[in-house]
């Protein structure tokens, strides 16, 4: 077995040797070291490329003592001249020994510099990758500051990184373990490891009843083992406990030392906390959520958008004999005029002529089928939205009122007892005017 490495190895060497010298030192490029795979080239070096290999995926380098050498297309930002691998090099330096490892798992390596963009990745707990850029300045990411990261993975996945969650690091650098890395009580890394969101989370989630003013990114228990820092973020108020460490005070359940924060663990992935707030004893259940926040509501935006779209392209002037004329803006503005039958039973007086529609409030399953869904206006004269349940039909749509006090939270469970049904008729406005 030795003797076949060895000449596989010796005909790799020669046919490297054979295919530079066939070049007759021609160049079809330079190329940037981003992540070296050996100590024969460093980071931000600039290399002449002689080849590329499509099998391998490959460039075949020429270095300083003109020997060749293979490496990954990832590993290398090529360029055609060398004055443009010089300047990027340049601006490279900044960042050429500087590496960064995720102290959480599933962090999300992103399409471009914005929370909200595409992930293209998750990096795992401890996974390091390769910086390739640095934002200039910190952001502000939900109250967490930290620099976006530019990073290489090491399967070639190239995106951007919230810094909050990342240990950076140089090549030449003996990097500490992590605090979180050290726990020996299992249960407490666990608790330090993950971020911890309300539990309600994770039942909007299963039911597909996503409340964009409750689901939100910058709420939950954020751990910060560094600092011995847990954050609680919730709508009305930001806690940092500061404790000396979690310790064990009984079965399944842990104290931050040094402050109120009690943790009962109900299992892997769900937690109890209580501490005292004001005097008062509060308690919090949490989960640990899979899904990225941000992509969960980019989602129910679209999914808002989609819906409001199918009613505008079947028509934008909603018009009934009995209950007046609704006209429909691509923004989600609505002018509706002529509802005077509808005061003060289903419209508040005072309401006003315009607004924006809504689709915020969800059917329970029982519900839908027997409606399609539920329309809100939000009149700009009023505090709370006037809702619909609505049916679309052959020429038209079909409103039925729906009281404030049927919906929980964002969800109906029943149609409640008003008998106010307005029938629409739905046309375009360019039309209409011209008939």
């Amino acid at each position: 077995m030795k003797y076949s490495i060895t000449v596989f190895v010796t005909f790799i060497t020669a046919l490297l040797t054979v295919l530079l010298a066939g070049c007759g030192g021609r160049e079809i490029g330079h190329g940037v070291i981003l992540w070296p795979d050996s100590e024969a080239v460093e980071a931000g070096q600039i290399v002449p490329i002689v080849e590329t290999s499509t099998v391998q995926d490959s460039y075949i380098i020429r270095l300083p003592d003109a020997a060749a050498h293979q490496l990954p297309r990832w590993r290398v930002q090529f360029f055609d001249s060398q004055e443009d691998a010089t300047a990027f090099a340049a601006r490279y330096q900044e960042v050429a020994a500087l590496y960064v490892r995720s102290e959480r798992t599933a962090l999300p390596v992103r399409e471009s510099l914005d929370r909200t963009s595409r992930t293209v990745y998750r990096l795992r707990f401890g996974e390091e990758s390769k910086v390739l850029e640095r934002s200039a300045e910190p952001h502000d990411e939900a109250g967490l500051v930290a620099h976006w990261y530019r990073v290489l993975t090491a399967n070639g996945t190239s995106g951007w990184v919230f810094g909050y969650y990342l240990t950076a690091f140089s090549e030449d650098e003996d990097l500490t373990p992590a605090e979180s890395e050290v726990i020996e009580d299992p249960v407490v890394r666990a608790l330090l490891e993950e971020v911890w969101r309300p539990s309600h989370y994770a039942q909007m989630i299963r039911s597909n009843t996503i409340d964009l003013a409750r689901l939100r990114p910058e709420h939950g228990l954020f751990p910060n083992p560094d600092e011995n820092r847990l954050s609680l973020v919730l709508p009305d108020r930001r806690i940092d406990f500061d404790y000396s460490e979690i310790v064990r005070s009984a079965a399944r359940q842990y104290a931050a030392s040094g402050t109120s924060l009690q943790i009962a663990v109900r299992n892997e992935r769900a937690i109890t906390i209580q501490y005292i707030h004001d005097n008062q004893t509060e308690s919090v259940d949490l989960e640990i959520i899979e899904q990225d926040i941000e992509e969960l509501r980019t989602a129910e935006i679209e999914r808002r958008d989609e819906l409001y779209l199918s009613l505008l392209e079947r028509g934008d002037l909603w018009q009934s004999s009995a209950y007046g004329t609704i006209r429909l803006a691509p923004d989600r503005r609505f002018e509706w005029t002529g509802y005077g039958s509808l005061v003060p039973t289903v419209i508040p007086r005072g309401a006003g002529n315009s607004g924006r529609v809504e689709f915020a409030v969800f059917l329970e399953r029982q519900l839908r089928s027997s409606f399609d869904g539920v329309i809100s206006f939000r009149f700009a004269g009023l505090d709370h939205p006037v809702h619909f349940l609505y049916n679309r039909i052959d020429t038209g749509i079909r409103l039925t009122h729906l009281p404030q006090q049927s919906v929980t939270r964002n969800v109906v469970s029943s149609p409640g007892a008003s008998a106010i049904v307005a029938f629409f008729s739905m046309m375009e406005a360019d039309r209409a005017a011209a008939d």
